[in-house]
């Protein structure tokens, strides 16, 4: 991982994701030395409530401010949060007191997937470091599950839950501190409708979205799956560790970290998955196995039972929500990530709920067994149900994310509708470019938009230096838009990477939109070609950035 900013994106995700497993297992642990099992069973349900609440909210803000903004503020939140769990389980408050503020932190933490899925293709510059930010991502996940459980456990061990709290604090703090600094500059954009009310409409965008791609319902179905695992483990676990294996307060965190070992090791798996042009097959095999994991648990409920199938489970279990994520993003318009990872949020906040309840009644009613073979048997036929609608995500998931979020940071492409712009992106051609290469001479036929993706050009006109495109600029539109000759010469500075759009298809996208045709017309009006030339000459002239020049003769 080359790109620093990429680096601080992943190390971000790392620290907070870590922090939300070890303040879920703090919290539990708490909540069950001040009240027993009736304690965690409600303080359970408390920490499943913020995705119900805090996702909209979350793609809301994510829609119609910067991303960056609000996960930096969904950071601060968390730091914040974190804090004052710390403050109140150092004063031995009561357990709600603490849990109210985890819930807190974990409902700032709902800013993490709406932004990271509109910023993640923002901060890459190619598919390829698409596919490995998002192999990073899923290891930070799936690592977290093991570290955060650990983490917890040593913290409570020597110091009790405060450290535990104290540490997520510490953790976020250096999240929002990587993300403050330096971000990437396409990450700093603004959606085209960013002044439009959003509240009431990320939800509708949502549901859009979902109709004109319904094989996303499968996905979503899986997640759902998973979490609905996750809500009942969240519960079993620290019943099973405190009174069925009478594991001491070291039990939930060491019992979650065995999960959490089997989540790394899938991401050694999901390596070589997600490089398959098809997902499917280990979704499907992955919510199959959870199933008979499960059941196979609640058969026989012992210790060596328990220690060598929970690791299999955290692997089934990663898989399922790192590639049911990753099928999303592939398959999905990028304007519309936030809002369908809010309902990603939403949905697996429900089903984390769902599966609480669920464990807390079989519990009551027949015990850890019961609770663990209903959850499994209600996976097997999540599965069958799923089937089919995998099968369709998977044969539709070829939607070019990075071009689009490319293409729609530039102000002619901003306002076209999701379908013309993709239509426009899978017309892209990346052209890769050497040192000194000249990608536009002054004066020939122009046939090709140029938008920047990685590297630096140096534009020119009449032989006088203009200025440098980077990532996020474009050049070679004039000649397309006035139909006239190339009016600059563009020249690579160092290696670099375009993004090349034929004439034809982007004719076609931004003459037959009247919003983006007119911002394109406002465009070239306001270059003021003949003054923008004459200026460069005149600072050359003055001992500008080239230094001196003898005066360009020019043909009227």
């Amino acid at each position: 991982m080359k790109d620093p900013r990429l680096l601080r994106f992943v190390l971000a995700h790392f620290l907070t994701v870590v922090g939300e497993w070890a303040a879920t297992v703090g919290v539990l642990v708490y909540a069950y030395d001040w009240g027993g099992s009736s304690a965690v069973g409600l303080v359970s349900l408390a920490v499943l409530a913020p995705p119900l609440i805090c996702a909209p909210i979350a793609a809301s803000l994510t829609a119609r401010h910067r991303a960056h903004r609000v996960r930096l503020a969904g950071f601060t939140v968390q730091a914040v949060a974190y804090t004052g769990a710390a403050i109140a389980a150092s004063t031995s408050a009561p357990a709600p007191v603490a849990a109210a503020f985890v819930v807190i932190g974990l409902g700032g933490l709902n800013t993490l997937r709406p932004t990271g899925a509109v910023l993640m293709p923002a901060v890459v510059r190619s598919t390829k470091e698409l596919i490995s930010g998002n192999l990073w991502v899923a290891t930070c996940d799936s690592s977290s599950a093991l570290l955060g459980p650990l983490a917890a456990a040593v913290l409570a061990g020597v110091a009790g839950s405060e450290a535990v709290f104290a540490g997520c604090a510490i953790g976020a703090a250096v999240a929002a501190a990587a993300t403050a600094w330096r971000p990437a500059p396409l990450a700093l954009t603004r959606s085209a409708d960013a002044d439009e009310p959003m509240p009431r409409r990320v939800m509708r965008v949502a549901a859009e979205e979902l109709r004109r791609r319904p094989w996303s319902i499968g996905v979503l179905a899986i997640a759902s799956a998973r979490n609905i695992v996750v809500g009942a483990f969240d519960v079993v676990l620290v019943i099973l560790a405190l009174r069925t294996l009478d594991l001491g307060d070291q039990g939930p965190g060491l019992l979650s970290a065995l999960v959490g070992t089997g989540a790394l090791i899938s991401a050694l798996v999901a390596t070589f998955v997600v490089r398959r042009s098809h997902l499917r097959p280990a979704l499907v095999t992955a919510l199959a196995a959870t199933a008979l994991i499960c059941i196979a648990m609640g058969t026989r409920t012992d210790v060596a039972v328990v220690m060598v199938l929970l690791p299999f489970l955290g692997v089934c279990l990663s898989l399922m929500d790192n590639l049911s994520r990753m099928l999303l993003q592939r398959s999905t318009d990028p304007r519309n990530l936030g809002p369908l990872f809010a309902v990603l949020g939403l949905v697996s906040g429900a089903a984390q709920l769902f599966g609480s309840l669920l464990a807390q009644g079989l519990l009551a009613v027949a015990g850890v067994g019961a609770a663990l073979v209903g959850v499994g048997a209600l996976l097997a036929l999540m599965t069958l149900a799923g089937f089919r609608s995998l099968r369709r995500a998977d044969a539709h998931a070829e939607v070019p994310v990075v071009e689009m979020t490319l293409l729609m940071g530039l102000p002619m492409f901003a306002p076209l509708p999701p379908v013309t712009l993709e239509a426009v992106a899978r017309s892209a051609q990346r052209i890769a470019v050497a040192d000194g290469d000249l990608v536009i001479v002054q004066g020939e036929r122009g046939d090709t938009f140029y938008a920047v993706s990685e590297g630096e050009f140096d534009i020119e006109m009449n032989g006088a230096f203009v200025r440098t495109a980077r990532r996020g600029d474009f050049f070679g539109e004039v000649a397309l838009l006035s139909d006239v000759a190339r009016t600059a010469t563009v020249r690579a500075r160092g290696p670099g990477v375009l993004l090349g759009i034929h004439r034809g298809p982007f004719l076609v996208a931004v003459t037959g939109h009247d919003r983006s045709h007119a911002v394109a017309l406002a465009h070239v009006d306001r270059l003021d070609l003949d003054e923008t030339t004459r200026r460069a000459m005149q600072e050359r002239r003055n001992g500008g950035p080239d230094g001196p020049i003898v005066d360009v003769v020019t043909d009227d």
